[in-house]
């Protein structure tokens, strides 16, 4: 569950990241690209997921704990969880850019959460 003020941010931001991503104007890190490839996870499945689901974590600059880097993120990050085309689930993570007033966004990592995973949505 978001809280207010990150909910008031994905509202605006959710149909921004929609367009860039139908526009290929989205980045895609090297990992992202990585973690894609070793679980057979197309561009299309990750679209799929962010235009139909919400963010189920978002993080602040420098706020993000999890990963090899915690608290290393210089822009806030938001993940999305939900099923693919196929039912698969997958959670996308997101960073966020605002530089002198363009917003622009990077696929940061793209994984297939475990049953038990804090990204998992409960059907």
């Amino acid at each position: 569950m978001l809280s207010q003020r990150w909910q008031h941010l994905w509202d605006e931001l959710s149909d921004i990241l929609a367009r860039q991503l139908i526009q290929k104007r989205v980045r895609w890190s090297d990992h992202a690209k990585e973690q894609m490839c070793d679980r057979n996870i197309s561009k299309q499945s990750v679209q799929y997921v962010v235009t139909r689901n919400v963010a189920n974590e978002m993080y602040g600059a420098y706020e993000y704990p999890h990963g090899p880097h915690p608290y290393a993120n210089p822009d806030p990050v938001f993940s999305i969880t939900g099923k693919d085309v196929s039912g698969r689930w997958v959670t996308v993570a997101v960073a966020v850019q605002n530089r002198n007033g363009k917003i622009s966004f990077t696929i940061v990592t793209v994984l297939e959460p475990s049953p038990h995973s804090r990204h998992r949505k409960q059907p």
